[in-house]
């Protein structure tokens, strides 16, 4: 990228980043609980200057385009125009057919999982905790697990005491729904589409305020 080039979007990042927007561009599912020009927006926007400043030299450049992409901001997607969830049918341990489609008319939390994932296995009491809470309001978890072995799977949902639905994931389910890394959470509202997604260990807070949201009071 050539200086004018990069100066001219290192002005239209940093505008984005202004502190007392953050909390608008910020995805509802990671804002602070405080008004704006909370301390968290705050310094939000302060990393995001940092590793823009650094993207105008070339040696940290690589490092700072990394930084970017740890930000809370990032790290979660809130569609305004909402759409429409991609619908599948997969099998569960015992061969029945799990169709998304079916859950119509409920707040739906697709996570994406395997036994062998760190942060799958950090969040999933968090899952399990967010289901039994809020089923009885028209919530509900699917877990899709890509172990590849329901052996393996059956075992760590035992262990963690999973009661949500588990099915098995397919390459068509990962990348309609671009889980090319676990763990992935997608959360559908109860017309089908997509309210919000998680990449990465769950922001549970986050994802908590925007369930019920979507949740009729």
């Amino acid at each position: 990228m050539e200086n004018g080039e990069l100066s001219r979007w290192t002005d239209e990042k940093m505008a984005a980043l202004d502190p007392p927007d953050v909390q608008t561009a910020m995805p509802a599912g990671l804002r602070s609980r405080r008004r704006p020009g909370s301390r968290i927006a705050w310094a939000a926007a302060g990393a995001g200057a940092l590793c823009l400043a650094a993207m105008a030299l070339p040696g940290p450049r690589a490092f700072a385009e990394r930084c970017l992409q740890c930000l809370p901001f990032a790290s979660t997607e809130v569609n305004a125009q909402r759409p429409l969830a991609p619908d599948f049918t997969l099998r569960d341990a015992r061969g029945r057919a799990l169709t998304l489609s079916d859950y119509r008319g409920k707040v739906v939390l697709v996570n994406f999982w395997a036994s062998w994932c760190p942060p799958c296995k950090t969040e999933t009491p968090w899952l399990v905790d967010l289901h039994r809470r809020y089923a009885d309001r028209g919530f509900t978890v699917i877990g899709v697990t890509f172990d590849g072995d329901w052996a393996k799977a059956n075992a760590f949902a035992a262990s963690a005491a999973i009661d949500y639905p588990l099915a098995a994931g397919d390459d068509a389910a990962a990348k309609a729904y671009g889980a090319e890394s676990l763990p992935v959470s997608v959360l559908i509202d109860a017309e089908g589409h997509i309210a919000a997604r998680f990449a990465g260990l769950l922001a549970v807070d986050g994802a908590e305020r925007e369930i019920q949201r979507l949740l009729p009071r």
